[in-house]
């Protein structure tokens, strides 16, 4: 997956003991971005929940869903900063991820929840049994403050996005906020490609998007930036950031994809 790092000078501060849970094996770990370095992958985990608490204003009580959790990136720091009445939901259509996150944490934090949503992919889940545009997120509706979708929209078409877009709006409060991560193509983002500035080759147009191979373009695909906030918008949610990244001036893998804020109108049903 082309996982974005983020970078961040937010310090935060643990909520709850730190009980030295074990990091995910380098296998895992490369599963869900350029992570063979163990530090990198904590350090990524940490500069992802520095930016839920400065661009969504998350507090150590709140109820937290990551879409596409993968190995634990994002869940390991929060057991340190999620308090005993905060919780986490996580899914993911890898069973293998699932399964170590269920070991080693929900094991210690009852509180943190991980469950394996079976959908394809034509890329990195083929064998999923349901579609993406059929999906259902494992929460009630109006239950999450705060949703996390780190690198997902970069891998879904734009039915499959639209689907993930509805959920979302349905399992948040009113006044809900999800991050999400996305590849957003603009004037600066065409220029850089055709520079070529940043390391992926966003050459193949279809439709509302661009991809890295004609033949599997959900491998890697930017959306134009007006499509991508208009799917958000349409769905009843309301544009609050739009934060980009350095993969436009970067030719690394070790970038930060472009980050959208979104929140779910107080006065939302």
């Amino acid at each position: 997956m082309i996982r974005p790092r983020v970078r961040s000078g937010v310090r935060l501060t643990p909520r709850r003991e730190n009980r030295q849970l074990p990091v995910p094996p380098e296998g895992l770990r490369v599963a869900v971005g350029p992570f063979a370095d163990a530090e990198t992958f904590l350090q990524s985990g940490r500069e992802t929940l520095a930016l839920l608490t400065s661009l969504c204003e998350l507090r150590p009580d709140h109820a937290v869903l990551d879409v596409g959790c993968g190995s634990g990136r994002v869940a390991l720091p929060l057991t340190e900063y999620l308090s005993h009445s905060g919780s986490y939901v996580g899914f993911d259509p890898v069973a293998g991820l699932i399964q170590w996150c269920h070991t080693h944490i929900t094991a210690q934090y009852p509180n943190f929840h991980f469950t394996h949503v079976d959908v394809h992919n034509a890329s990195y889940h083929p064998e999923g049994r349901w579609p993406a545009a059929a999906i259902r997120f494992p929460c009630e509706p109006g239950s999450v403050d705060v949703a996390l979708l780190s690198s997902v929209f970069t891998h879904l078409l734009p039915d499959d996005v639209a689907a993930y877009v509805r959920e979302l709006r349905r399992v948040l409060r009113p006044g809900g906020r999800c991050l999400v991560s996305y590849l957003l193509m603009n004037d600066e983002a065409r220029a850089a490609v055709e520079a070529g500035t940043t390391i992926f080759d966003l050459q193949y147009r279809h439709g509302p998007y661009v991809s890295f191979s004609r033949e599997h373009p959900t491998e890697g695909l930017a959306y134009d930036e007006v499509y991508a906030l208009k799917t958000l918008r349409e769905a009843g949610l309301a544009i609050e950031t739009v934060r980009y990244g350095t993969w436009r001036h970067i030719h690394s893998f070790a970038v930060e994809h472009d980050w959208v804020v979104a929140r779910k109108p107080i006065s939302a049903a």
